[in-house]
């Protein structure tokens, strides 16, 4: 029996695991698919994670799995770029930005079991604010690993640098919106459609590195 090798594996898990999170990210209750809420509306959030506990749980156990999939996407990447060509300083940092992105991401998402679960609503109104600044720094944190990475594969002749360039802009656009999400309250949820937008900009620019680096076998 063969073994898969780093590239052939890194590059399914920059096709899958983006994508797969992205998804079920939208399928999670109170975002855009299952009866919209303002994450501003803690309340009101909370009831639909409960109402709808099942899909709550599904989403908060699929979510990190894609995420963890994309890290190590981009740590193969990493490591293709790593052994030559340009990149590499940008690129380490990247992946140091992304690593704890996805932990604030994951530590989010894992808390959506503890709300869902909760008879206590006070109790479930502070997990799920809990959870929001967990999110918060993993978009900063993601928004600021996917900036450098990008700008690092930008530098580079083996892979598409007009892409690359708008997953930057894409990336940019990320982390302004998360700062002004968290500053206004008022303007969370518009900012995190905006984010949202961004994030699908960036997943596609993931899928098409992914069949890259895929195809180096």
């Amino acid at each position: 029996m063969g073994t898969i090798s780093i590239n052939r594996l890194g590059g399914l898990s920059l096709i899958v695991g983006p994508v797969l999170a992205l998804v079920f990210f939208f399928m999670a209750p109170g975002q855009m698919l299952v009866e919209q809420t303002d994450p501003a509306d803690t309340a009101g959030f909370v009831k639909v994670m409960q109402d709808n506990a099942v899909l709550t749980h599904l989403t908060s156990f699929v979510i990190p799995l894609g995420l963890v999939m994309m890290l190590f996407g981009f740590y193969a990447l990493q490591g293709l770029v790593r052994t030559g060509g340009n990149g590499d300083a940008l690129s380490r940092l990247g992946i140091t930005f992304l690593f704890f992105g996805v932990i604030g991401w994951v530590m989010s998402s894992g808390m959506g079991h503890i709300v869902a679960n909760t008879d206590n609503t006070d109790i479930a109104k502070s997990v799920f604010q809990a959870s929001g600044g967990f999110n918060i720094v993993g978009n900063l944190a993601g928004a600021l690993g996917f900036l450098a990475f990008s700008l690092a594969i930008s530098t580079r002749d083996d892979f598409n640098k007009n892409m690359a360039i708008i997953a930057a802009l894409a990336s940019g656009v990320l982390l302004i919106t998360t700062v002004i999400g968290t500053s206004d309250n008022t303007q969370a949820n518009t900012m995190g459609m905006i984010g949202g937008i961004s994030y699908i900009v960036v997943a596609a620019w993931s899928v098409m590195i992914g069949m890259a680096i895929h195809k180096k076998g």
